[in-house]
């Protein structure tokens, strides 16, 4: 049951760490379009 959690609660924050470095993306085109941040 645990390793179950554990791979669930790990898929999970892929996805989350996926979605915050696209969200982030996006922050840094839409504020500064002529600067680029990595």
């Amino acid at each position: 049951a645990l390793t179950i959690v554990s791979s669930g609660v790990g898929w999970v924050a892929q996805l989350v760490k996926l979605v915050e470095l696209r969200v982030n993306e996006l922050e840094v085109k839409c504020s500064s379009p002529d600067k680029e941040k990595n």
